[in-house]
């Protein structure tokens, strides 16, 4: 998954899914105290972007739906492979269409928001209309 952090609320995920609560837990406290200089220093991508989004979204469906929406409307090669890397405006549209809800204020508190980023999403929602929150 590159970056590795989607593999956080999938571990933590599958962990509380099967029961196995001390390892959740352990999980928890490990993702939480995470910090990444990605997208900007010291970033806290579980405790504040995909904890909550679990938590708050339906769970591992939240993940279930952006895939989805990302297979159905993201340019593709004819292999299925996707023929480019999103941009921070089209990852938040896309997640924001799974969440059911504009998620700008929480991405801009989870990792701040530059300007060139609300382009990108302005363009986003132009680009994929069929994705909606």
């Amino acid at each position: 998954w590159g970056d590795s952090k989607w593999a956080e609320f999938y571990i933590y995920d599958l962990y509380t899914a099967l029961g196995m609560d001390q390892a959740a837990k352990r999980v928890y406290r490990q993702f939480t105290a995470n910090r990444d200089d990605f997208p900007r220093r010291g970033t806290h991508w579980f405790r504040d972007w995909f904890y909550p989004l679990w938590r708050d979204c339906g769970q591992a469906a939240v993940m279930d739906r952006f895939f989805r929406q990302l297979a159905e409307h993201f340019p593709r090669e004819q292999d299925g492979t996707y023929t480019r890397r999103m941009n921070w405006g089209e990852y938040l549209h896309f997640t924001s269409g799974a969440a059911g809800a504009d998620l700008s204020r929480f991405a801009d508190r989870a990792f701040g928001w530059p300007r060139e980023w609300s382009d990108q999403l302005e363009q986003a929602r132009a680009q994929f209309p069929g994705v909606t929150y």
